[in-house]
């Protein structure tokens, strides 16, 4: 019979020598090992010194890992004897333990600690946590000296951390060996009722209730707890958004008669002009609010002609197409037609608007009204020679305008009216705005809008609606679901419903709503700020972090070719985590933006709260870093978006509001960061040993994740949501423990098409306005353009993807990705199959390519996974995994 001591020591240099000393000294003690548990200090050689094998393990993974560790490196033994490393000279007193050989465990009671310890809760929890688990009544539940039959302790599944002495009580009870305990004249070094030793007994505690719970409860009862978290969680995400959603407000009342009238170059802040009486006096008695005006993406034929200004051809185009879509300067030109015009350009138009893939093309405002029996009226020039882009607007898609006339009361004849003064002059604008609210007659809805903003910059511009029907206070519109905000595009809906027409499906716009609600211009102008912030601050910072990312992970991979070692690995370790702190670091550094309304400009700051949230991360030994800044970045995601989104309106990872076309939910650079740091927080829950209940709980996080995705009052992020759930269905397959097959993978992709023909069906059936279901329907109706669609965006993608500046630092992450584990050869060791780590990091992969595919934007969603998976990566070609052979250094 060989019987080892073992003993697991964290940073106990000062008195492991004399335990060393005690316990070799005790007759029947064959061997002593020491398993140094991560320790900074000299534990591992002050135990070499005194006499025993040490067992190193390069980082701290507990008191249940470092016996496991201790157990895997002493095969030969037949006996063990358990022992904390404070004990030293009393160690003597557990000779007794060593006397009973006719039980597999023997556990020793020590004296009463008194007032040197604390007051007992820890200790009765365990306890009764034991008598429940398996009847056994206990004086000692937490002592962790013991003798222990070797092949029991083998058999067993050691519980990690401070939950180790519980679980073996109860796993060595189960299995029906006799279980006694003896008192021992031994003593250690107490905690006391300290702060330090309140916090010792907490994780004490939380490590206990993380051992007895897949113990004491069963597959059912644990997968019906965390269904009933998981829907207590979405269930407070859902009142916390409807607690602060805009208010939805009312439908405006029927017209007969619509009519728009345009300022030009106008902001919100001249909505405080004491020089305008005619607009103040409609803003007494209606609606007002505020347009993003921004068109399409792509520069305008007009605005490359040296000009950088928002073009009234775009804005007028988009107005009637009630989409982003770019023009043609003929657009503005017509030719007579009777008392009409035909305006030339219209079909070259179309033509560009097909060939950007627009959602809808110009002239469908004016088809819509033709369709309907109604008449379409532009107050212009008395010459069709002058260019009038206001034409742009109500010609259908033949360009056919039925008046045009410089006479308000005839003009006022049509059903829609349309007038822009084509003036610099705000006052005089509105002296043209009096005339017009003179002549209208009775039922008649009067749109009061600015179509391009003053300057070169994008800004929000105001909107005035007035009628019968329209109270008085502020706009809400479907389209921003957002306080005082509409966009251009919501126009074309919004007169269509007020004459009772129903807007085509097509129409990315909705119809504008009526609140009692007081205007708010001041917020307007501080979501401005935020904006103006991220496209000077944070897009900057991007551009420098790519430059900075590039040359540090090439460092990196330089660094583990030359198998750097001691403080330069630690070094390494601490860069990791800092890169890895970037995507937080800005949604932090945007909250103080704008909450404080004051330093998150400054580039100083992001740089000072990157390095510390780094700095912080790399000092945990306990959880994986990257898991930490993982869940306080989905964290902070889930709760910002479900309080309408006010830091995604700051920060490059969500959208600015004046230039978006995404004003909710969750955008594309968000959802990668959330959808990988949700992957990697549920594989750090499911736990690298994938037990029952922690597996259970990993698959809880996941289902919570993507519920917030596809719910529409939240995340509404549709192809999100179609990229994440077969990443999310084979993770939850892996942390059951169950192996993915062909037919598994078959029944996976079945269930994904079944889904997207659910929301197409969905869109047909109920005109829910998804993205997915209007590309689905076009592409139905427009005989076959749904493939050349997907076709188009997955080369605009690609193109993206090798000219931006964000392809370098894609290029330079992978590199890192692959070397970190193919190169360096660590895929199987580190990573094993079945994995949950390993699980998470493939659908990391799987998530940044189905996004690529599903998203507009696929480049970015590609990079932004990988700028969270790299450093995880990383880490783990610096830090090997507990399950590594331990280097056992000769006794001395």
């Amino acid at each position: 019979m060989t019987t080892v001591a073992l003993v697991a020591a964290k940073d106990a240099a000062q008195r492991i020598a004399p335990t060393v000393t005690a316990l070799a000294g005790l007759a029947g003690i064959d061997e002593v090992w020491v398993v140094d548990d991560g320790s900074v200090d000299e534990t591992a050689a002050v135990a070499a010194g005194a006499g025993a094998r040490v067992v190193r393990l390069d980082s701290n993974v507990g008191k249940g890992g470092a016996l496991a560790a201790g157990v895997a490196a002493t095969p030969h033994a037949t006996r063990y004897l358990l022992a904390d490393a404070d004990l030293a000279d009393t160690a003597t007193g557990l000779r007794a333990l060593l006397d009973d050989d006719a039980s597999a465990l023997v556990i020793g009671v020590l004296p009463s600690a008194g007032r040197r310890g604390g007051f007992g809760f820890v200790k009765r929890f365990a306890a009764a946590g034991i008598r429940r688990a398996c009847g056994l009544v206990t004086d000692a539940p937490l002592s962790g000296q013991r003798v222990v039959d070797a092949a029991l302790l083998r058999s067993l599944t050691l519980a990690p951390r401070f939950g180790v002495e519980v679980g073996m009580t109860i796993d060595a009870a189960r299995s029906g060996v006799t279980v006694t305990e003896r008192p021992v004249d031994v003593d250690h070094a107490h905690t006391g009722r300290s702060w330090r030793g309140f916090v010792h007994r907490a994780r004490q505690g939380r490590d206990i209730a993380a051992a007895l719970l897949p113990r004491v409860t069963s597959p059912a009862q644990r997968v019906g707890a965390v269904a009933v978290a998981a829907v207590l969680v979405f269930a407070a995400l859902t009142g916390l958004s409807s607690a602060t959603a805009a208010p939805q407000g009312v439908p405006l009342g029927r017209a007969q008669r619509v009519v728009l009238f345009a300022y030009d170059n106008m902001s919100l802040r001249d909505l405080s002009r004491a020089d305008l009486p005619a607009l103040q006096s409609l803003r007494k008695s209606g609606s007002t609010g505020a347009l993003n005006v921004r068109t399409s993406d792509r520069r305008s034929l007009a605005r490359r002609r040296g000009s950088d200004a928002p073009s009234a051809f775009d804005a007028y185009a988009s107005l009637g197409a009630s989409a982003r879509v770019r023009s043609v300067p003929a657009l503005g030109r017509g030719v007579a037609n009777g008392d009409g015009a035909r305006v030339i350009g219209m079909i070259a138009a179309r033509r560009l608007s097909r060939n950007d893939r627009a959602a809808n093309p110009p002239g469908a405002l004016g088809d819509a009204l033709h369709a309907a029996g109604k008449r379409t009226a532009v107050i212009g020039p008395q010459s069709l020679a002058s260019p009038s882009p206001a034409l742009a607007a109500l010609a259908d898609h033949r360009g056919g305008v039925d008046v045009v006339t410089a006479d308000v009361h005839t003009a006022m004849r049509a059903d829609v009216v349309l007038e822009d003064p084509q003036s610099g002059d705000l006052a005089a604008t509105d002296a043209k705005l009096a005339e017009v609210v003179a002549a209208r007659p009775p039922h008649t809805t009067l749109i009061v809008f600015a179509p391009t903003p003053p300057g070169t910059k994008w800004e929000l511009t105001p909107v005035v609606i007035n009628g019968a029907g329209v109270g008085r206070g502020t706009i809400a519109s479907p389209s921003t679901r957002r306080a005082s905000l509409g966009v251009l595009t919501d126009l074309a809906p919004t007169t269509l419903t007020l004459l009772g027409v129903k807007p085509p499906i097509s129409m990315t716009g909705a119809a504008l709503r009526s609140t009692g609600h007081r205007f708010d211009r001041a917020r307007l102008e501080r979501l401005e700020v935020d904006g103006a912030v991220r496209a000077r601050f944070f897009e900057s910072a991007a551009v420098a972090y790519t430059v900075i990312g590039i040359v540090f992970y090439l460092g990196f991979i330089a660094a583990l070719f030359a198998r750097v070692r001691g403080r330069a690995r630690r070094a390494l370790r601490t860069g990791v985590c800092v890169a890895a702190a970037f995507p937080l670091a800005m949604l932090v550094t945007a909250a103080g933006q704008h909450w404080l309304h004051r330093g998150g400009e400054s580039p100083a700051t992001l740089v000072a709260v990157t390095a510390g949230l780094g700095l912080a991360a790399s000092r945990l030994r306990r959880l994986n870093p990257v898991y930490w800044l993982g869940a306080w970045s989905v964290g902070i995601i889930l709760a910002d978006v479900a309080v309408t989104g006010p830091i995604h309106t700051a920060t490059l990872l969500g959208y600015s509001i004046q230039t978006t076309g995404r004003f909710y939910g969750l955008p594309n650079a968000s959802f990668s960061v959330f959808a990988a740091g949700l992957l990697l927080v549920a594989a750090g829950v499911a736990g690298d040993g994938a037990t029952a209940a922690r597996s259970t709980g990993g698959v809880g996080v996941l289902a919570i994740g993507t519920a917030f995705l596809a719910a529409p009052w939240l995340g509404n992020d549709v192809g999100g949501t179609l990229a994440m759930v077969p990443v999310v269905l084979a993770c939850a397959w892996v942390f059951s423990g169950r192996a993915i097959t062909r037919r598994v993978a078959a029944i996976g992709a079945a269930l994904v098409v079944a889904a997207v023909a659910g929301l197409v069906a969905a869109e047909a059936v109920f005109g829910s306005g998804t993205h997915l279901g209007r590309v689905a329907t076009r592409g139905v109706e427009d005989n076959g353009s749904f493939t050349t669609t997907l076709l188009h965006r997955f080369n605009a993608n690609f193109g993206q993807l090798v000219d931006q500046w964000y392809g370098f630092v894609a290029i330079a992450l992978v590199a890192t990705a692959l070397f970190a584990l193919l190169v360096q050869r660590r895929w199987l060791t580190y990573l094993p199959a079945g994995s949950p780590l390993r699980a998470a990091i493939i659908g990391i992969l799987a998530v940044s390519l189905l996004g690529f595919l599903a998203n507009d934007s696929g480049p970015v969603v590609i990079v932004l996974c990988f700028v969270v998976l790299a450093p995880a990566l990383a880490l783990v070609a610096l830090e090997p995994p507990v399950t590594s052979t331990p280097r056992a250094l000769p006794r001395k």
